[in-house]
């Protein structure tokens, strides 16, 4: 019975329509899907911490450099601006900076993460 529920789970996994790439880039980092690449240049994050009372509630942003081919667009992903964008026929849509502001200091840069789902139209 067990392994009727496992390969049922599987079939369904599978069987699931695929709506985007997930990426995950460090700051510095790039990464491809397909003949995109995406570069996270900067990651920032005001957002309040966990735990805290703020007057401001803050937000992440993620800088990012988009490469096709010869061509190359820079762009701001959060803060007050939106959150997704269509590019060179993909959806880029900024999910998520982890890790979340703690109260005991600022997060390093060099350990922030940006969440990216990426999806070709």
């Amino acid at each position: 019975m067990k392994y009727l529920v496992i390969l049922s789970s599987v079939l369904l996994l599978f069987s699931c329509k695929k709506t985007g790439e997930n990426l995950v880039l460090k700051q510095g980092q790039v990464g491809e899907n397909g003949d995109l690449t995406i570069e996270a240049v900067e990651l920032s994050d005001s957002r309040c911490p966990k735990g805290t009372n703020c007057i401001w509630e803050g937000y992440p942003e993620a800088y990012i450099k988009v490469t096709k081919g010869d061509s190359i667009n820079h762009l701001s992903l959060g803060g007050y601006t939106t959150y997704d964008t269509i590019m060179f026929d993909y959806q880029i849509a900024l999910i998520d900076i982890t890790p979340n502001p703690e109260i005991e200091g600022e997060v390093k840069a060099y350990k922030r993460k940006a969440h990216f789902t990426l999806k070709k139209l």
